[in-house]
């Protein structure tokens, strides 16, 4: 899976979106985190694509379905990230990053993190 995010901007797009698609099904969830793709997506999320940025909250929300999935998403580094997100974009990108954050913060490192990650900003 990590290899479906690469440099190139638009085949990055392609690959997260692929992952979203792929991850609509519950099936997919604990192979595709197990496969290593929370560090590519991370890295996506930073330098993406309005695309790629507006279709990878989802993902992630989607990964943070399954428990075990919760801390190793947290400890990505992701949660800054998400909480620049709700700053720009629009309201369906809003709606999914602070959902995934909700998430997300049901553990509590990732509650500190987010915190944190406000205070910081």
């Amino acid at each position: 899976m990590p290899k479906m995010i690469t440099d190139d901007a638009q085949l990055q797009e392609y690959g997260v979106t692929a992952i979203l698609n792929l991850l609509l099904c519950d099936e997919n969830k604990e192979v595709i985190a197990s496969s290593g793709v929370i560090k590519p997506l991370v890295r996506a999320l930073k330098l993406g694509t309005s695309t790629t940025r507006e279709n990878l909250p989802c993902a992630l929300l989607r990964l943070s379905q399954v428990n075990e999935n919760k801390s190793a998403i947290g400890r990505s580094g992701v949660i800054p990230l998400l909480v620049n997100l709700l700053e720009s974009g629009g309201i369906r990108r809003k709606k999914d990053t602070s959902t995934a954050l909700y998430s997300l913060c049901s553990v509590k490192e990732n509650k500190i993190r987010a915190v944190q990650a406000d205070v910081d900003a």
